[in-house]
């Protein structure tokens, strides 16, 4: 995470230092050129980072600089804006990360998901609860577990969200299901 922020504010200083209004416009569609090319190659991660630069305030501001960009440039930066939206939790990019293997994912996301889970979602919901409100996750409808302080049948019963835990699983199973997939490249001898 330490190196997505330090790239994609590399990309925000490289934009925002550069003096020039027709240089600033030229390393501004170097960097949308080279979203593209992520993209094309399945490398989201390097493409939502250099994303999350283009649209740091301070490249933003620079309306001038978006305007002077040539079309093509800027139909391939609207483009990469809709598929690195966050609107409903990254929808078009979580789409286009399905139908894309292999792939190098935005591991941010799941970095993410695994917090919001954690501070979402208590592990085991208590049964004293006098809230009126439904836990955003519902637990588990599997039998109660006696707890270990008790002796009689009508003890404390502990249960275990397990819709918490299969949702927690399923992220790790993403990690390891790119973990195995195997890029094929092709050599360029100009490169």
């Amino acid at each position: 995470m330490e190196n997505s922020n330090k790239f994609s504010t590399w990309v925000a200083a490289e934009i925002v230092l550069t003096p020039n209004s027709k240089e600033r416009v030229a390393v501004l569609s170097r960097f949308i050129d080279l979203a593209v090319q992520c993209r094309k190659i399945r490398s989201w991660n390097a493409m939502m980072d250099i994303m999350v630069g283009l649209q740091h305030p301070s490249v933003k501001r620079l309306g001038s600089t978006f305007e002077g960009l040539p079309r093509s440039s800027q139909q391939a930066y609207r483009q990469l804006l809709m598929l690195s939206s966050y609107d409903k939790n990254y929808a078009a990019y979580r789409e286009h990360l399905k139908l894309s293997k292999p792939s190098i994912p935005y591991v941010n996301l799941w970095l993410k998901d695994l917090a919001y889970m954690e501070e979402g979602n208590k592990l085991m919901p208590s049964s004293t609860s006098t809230s009126p409100a439904a836990p955003p996750v519902p637990t588990s409808a599997s039998a109660p577990v006696p707890s270990p302080s008790s002796s009689s049948g009508n003890a404390a019963t502990l249960s275990v969200n397990t819709y918490k835990l299969k949702c927690i699983c399923k992220v790790f199973k993403q990690v390891l299901d790119v973990k195995v997939m195997k890029f094929k490249f092709k050599y360029v001898p100009q490169v």
